[in-house]
């Protein structure tokens, strides 16, 4: 790993010395035509590469010379560490940038992990959602349906990713709930499973939008009223679609407790970050920012948004996110120590149990261009149904750990002996080792 990154540096330093960065307006279009620019994925999947696809198919065509616009799996350290790569090694000339996890700004202020990158140096391209469409749900059977109930009764929820982690610490540690995680799943609609089966009683955080990615797998659990969404994690915006629902940023008794609860769900409002390496010249990067927000006006992208049913609720200029890094970053240590403190705090976590079984893999049938897949394995003449996600799900092949997600399904081949670990019919598997 030390020699491939001397060598990425290398290579990357080599091109960066023959592509010069331009800087007039009249040299960009010279300076795009042909060229691709590459939009490197914290998450690599999902709705964020949705959305950056969407902006993707139509910035291209406002940026002078109209270059294409591709996109690179980055993945690792909850979608941040792609940030470590644009400020260390990206050229600086317009042709890397960024969609991190929406925590890639705020990593400093929330933990005390290890970065690369000073958020208050990067530069700033366009948010594609500052709705923060995220919330905490609960089944209808659980018995808590206010903030008041959940100060009192306890509740075990759970989620597929751990950034959701953070605002469960916060509400148990700044407003005094009584909240266990269970996680994390390896998939999000894992997480739904267990809710729906009893193995807990709710979602840490999860969307009620017509696009929420639930809603393609289970869309009427909101409609029938089997799961409630009880409170939005947000500082201060309302619902338009939920507007009776609390929210969490306004429920604290103290003005430390409602700025370091501005801090912890500060994610929400760069939602979908597009962001640059430092060092980028200022006319690259204000043509970015036009052609962003160009895009984001666009009718075409519009339609696409609209027929994909991805959000782009209040889309935010460059301009303005740099600003409101800039003002979350100014507000007082006394609420930057507190939300640290109570992030840092994982004593309401325990983890997911699985259950094992071998069987023979009989098929292999991949989703769509995603890293996912449906395994059908034969155990004891019976058919069983297996979930895969190549981003978390672990993989062990022939006695070789397959470290670097997301892994390829031709690790798999069919007649192979795996033993599986999941949390039951038609879930996700944790872990895969294969072999003969």
């Amino acid at each position: 790993m030390k020699f491939r990154n001397i060598a990425l540096a290398i290579t990357v330093g080599i091109t960066s010395w023959i592509v010069a960065t331009p800087v007039k307006a009249e040299n960009l279009a010279e300076f795009f035509s042909g060229r691709a620019i590459t939009i490197h994925m914290g998450f690599p999947g999902g709705g964020f590469l949705a959305s950056a696809q969407l902006v993707g198919n139509h910035m291209g065509k406002y940026i002078p010379g109209n270059p294409k616009i591709v996109f690179s799996p980055r993945p690792g350290r909850t979608g941040t560490a792609v940030l470590d790569f644009i400020a260390q090694w990206a050229p600086k000339d317009g042709t890397h940038l960024a969609m991190p996890g929406s925590l890639g700004p705020w990593m400093p202020l929330l933990s005390d992990t290890p970065i690369k990158y000073d958020p208050l140096k990067l530069v700033y391209i366009g948010n594609v959602n500052s709705a923060g469409d995220t919330y905490l749900f609960t089944r209808a059977d659980a018995g808590i349906k206010s903030l008041a109930d959940l100060k009192i009764k306890s509740l075990r929820v759970s989620n597929a990713r751990g950034a959701y982690r953070n605002f469960v610490a916060a509400l148990n540690n700044i407003l005094g709930t009584k909240i266990t995680y269970i996680g994390d799943y390896p998939a999000h609609r894992d997480a739904f499973i267990a809710m729906i089966r009893g193995n807990t009683q709710g979602v840490a955080g999860a969307g009620v939008t017509i696009g929420a990615e639930h809603r393609h797998y289970f869309p009427n659990l909101l409609k029938d009223g089997e799961a409630i969404p009880i409170l939005r994690y947000s500082a201060n915006t309302k619902s338009t679609t939920h507007p009776n629902v609390p929210i969490a940023g306004q429920s604290a008794n103290t003005e430390t407790q409602k700025k370091a609860l501005e801090i912890v769900f500060a994610n929400q409002v760069l939602d979908r970050p597009i962001v640059g390496p430092p060092g980028m010249s200022s006319v690259t990067l204000k043509v970015f920012q036009d052609a962003f927000m160009r895009a984001m006006k666009d009718p075409a992208l519009i339609a696409e948004a609209k027929a994909k049913k991805l959000g782009i609720e209040s889309p935010m200029s460059g301009i303005e996110m740099k600003a409101f890094v800039l003002r979350i970053f100014a507000l007082p240590n006394a609420a930057k120590s507190m939300a640290k403190r109570a992030l840092r705090d994982s004593s309401f976590v325990k983890y997911v149990k699985y259950s094992t079984f071998k069987a023979q893999l009989m098929k292999i049938k991949p989703k769509g261009k995603s890293p996912h897949a449906v395994l059908l394995f034969k155990s004891k003449e019976k058919s069983i149904v297996v979930h895969l996600d190549a981003r978390t799900t672990i993989l062990n092949a022939y006695g070789r750990d397959i470290t670097i997600p997301p892994f390829k399904l031709r690790s798999l081949t069919h007649g192979m002996i795996c033993e599986i670990s999941w949390t039951g019919h038609d879930t996700t598997a944790h872990k895969l080792t294969c072999g003969d």
